[in-house]
């Protein structure tokens, strides 16, 4: 049981340096003037906003007229369907998914389209 103690007593000291940096992360932070300006100018549009009523994307897009709208993800197309044939004349069984395959071609222009049409199996 000692172990256990002293594992939480390390993490325990652990914690409390880490509390230590960031308070003084913090109070670093807090004496910049930078920090301040940017609170202010925050608060400043923020009020703005509220007063002629504007939301923030309405308040940015007036602002930076320039920049684009937010882009619209990108389409996807649905997956094709897997299409199985299989050729009488060989037994052989062919999966695709599209059109353009070179042993499906070459059926096609041997037996026809129309014949390899029906050897779909689904």
């Amino acid at each position: 049981m000692r172990g256990m103690e002293m594992s939480v007593v390390a993490e325990y000291r652990s914690v409390e340096a880490e509390l230590a940096n960031l308070q003084a992360k913090l109070y670093q932070l807090g004496t910049d003037d930078r920090l301040q300006r940017e609170l202010d100018l925050v608060k400043g549009f923020s009020e703005l906003l509220e007063k002629y009523g504007f939301s923030l994307k309405e308040g940015l897009r007036i602002v930076h007229p320039d920049q684009p709208k937010e882009v619209e993800p990108k389409k996807t197309r649905k997956p094709r369907r897997e299409v199985v044939y299989k050729n009488p004349h060989t037994l052989e069984e062919l999966r695709v998914k599209g059109g353009n395959n070179a042993v499906l071609r070459g059926w096609r222009g041997q037996y026809g389209s129309d014949t390899v049409k029906g050897w779909i199996v689904n």
